[in-house]
This record gives C-alpha cells, sequence and structure tokens, in this order.
C-alpha cells in the first residue's frame, strides 16, 4: 500500500496542473502546439524555464542521433497535433466531461507501444 502512495501522488498532482493549465483538451494542445497565446503555452514555457533553471548544465552529455529517433520523434509530434493529445494528456482526458476522444488516443498510445517491440533494432 504504501509503494502506490508516492506514485498515486504524483499522478493526481500530474492531472490537477494538466487541468490547471486546460491540456486536457485537445484544443489546448493543438493551441500550444501553434504558438497561440493560452494557459497551456504559458504552463509548457514556465514548465521548461524551470527546468532548465533546475539542471546542471555541465553534467548533460547529448546523445548521438539517428534516424530512428528522428523519425519517431516527428511521429509523436504529428500525432499528438492532429488527435490533440499526448500519453499523458490522453490518460488525465480520459477522466474529463468527454472522455470518448481520450480513451481512443490512449488506446492508440498503448497499441504503439506494444507493436514497437516489432520493430528492429541494431544489434
Amino acid at each position: 500500500m504504501r509503494t502506490l502512495l508516492i506514485p498515486a501522488s504524483c499522478g493526481l498532482l500530474l492531472g490537477m496542473s494538466l487541468s490547471a493549465a486546460r491540456l486536457i483538451s485537445p484544443d489546448g494542445l493543438r493551441d500550444t502546439l501553434r504558438f497561440r497565446p493560452s494557459h497551456a503555452l504559458k504552463a509548457a514555457l514556465w514548465a521548461l524555464g524551470t527546468a532548465i533553471a533546475a539542471m546542471d548544465i555541465d553534467r548533460i552529455v547529448p546523445l548521438p542521433l539517428h534516424a530512428g529517433t528522428l523519425t519517431g520523434g516527428m511521429l509523436f509530434g504529428v500525432c499528438a497535433a492532429l488527435c490533440g493529445f499526448t500519453p499523458g494528456t490522453a490518460l488525465t482526458g480520459i477522466a474529463s466531461r468527454k472522455p470518448m476522444r481520450a480513451l481512443c488516443a490512449a488506446l492508440g498510445c498503448l497499441a504503439g507501444a506494444w507493436l514497437v517491440r516489432y520493430v528492429p533494432t541494431e544489434a
């Protein structure tokens, strides 16, 4: 029971933060990706600034990029823009007033996570 308390608390805090930033609606995420002024864009820029300020930049070692990383990142970004959900916002959106769109996005995320094991990797 105690081992579930911290992850459950973090999930609740994430859900409350996403709801306050209005990121549980697809329009909120789309407005953020289009750089339209919104609560979600302000929250994203605030979080990015806080993360950069908290990082120890001298210890960051950039990993090499390869075609799979770039392709996956572009696919993730395009799909997030089209459906208006990321994995975290989809799970939060399921608890909202219109859960069907979020449920479809969450099922798509789960299907993608299941299918990734069939992608050939470099040995």
